[in-house]
């Protein structure tokens, strides 16, 4: 079949996979050593309950942290595209689903410029390209590039094939 040949397939982006990973590492035995070792104070400043809030605090911020890379690591999607579907796969969760690119009702860019710093007048900025597909059931999938290496490229041939289906949908 023809119609079902992968056309294009996003590659996943090593470097955040790396980080996600790094983050639950570190952050995981941060939690844990919180837990398990115990808190000791040489001075007279803070008392054995004082202790006790300052660990859960930090406790809950390190596993806050955990949490939000563990989600970021599993979130993570590999679109295939064809001329008939869009197929997405979250290998760390071993889900594939497969939609109809005839179910898209629009598709939305976005370009997110964000202001990280401003040191010495200069600016560290930040620029995030997204594209949002909504479907006729109301469900949203959002590629950007931060999880796609070949985002531009993947876009261009997507773009391309909803011009394509456009154009025999108003022929028929």
């Amino acid at each position: 079949m023809e119609a079902d040949k992968i056309i294009l397939k996003t590659k996943i982006n090593f470097f955040s996979i790396g980080l996600f990973l790094i983050g639950i590492i570190a952050f995981g035995y941060s939690a844990i050593a919180t837990i398990v070792f115990p808190m000791k104070s040489d001075n007279n400043f803070l008392d054995a309950n004082d202790l006790l809030v300052l660990k859960w605090i930090v406790f809950g911020a390190f596993t806050l942290v955990f949490i939000g890379c563990s989600y970021q690591f599993l979130s993570v999607k590999i679109f295939s595209l064809t001329n008939q579907n869009i197929i997405i796969d979250y290998p760390f969760l071993f889900i594939k689903k497969t939609i109809p690119i005839s179910t898209i009702k629009r598709v939305l860019d976005k370009n997110n410029i964000y202001m990280l710093s401003r040191i010495n007048w200069n600016n560290a900025i930040y620029k995030e390209k997204e594209t949002t597909i909504e479907f006729f059931n109301g469900e949203k999938i959002t590629i950007d590039l931060s999880g796609a290496t070949n985002y531009l490229e993947f876009k261009e041939k997507f773009s391309e094939i909803i011009e394509a289906n456009d154009t025999t949908a108003n022929k028929c």
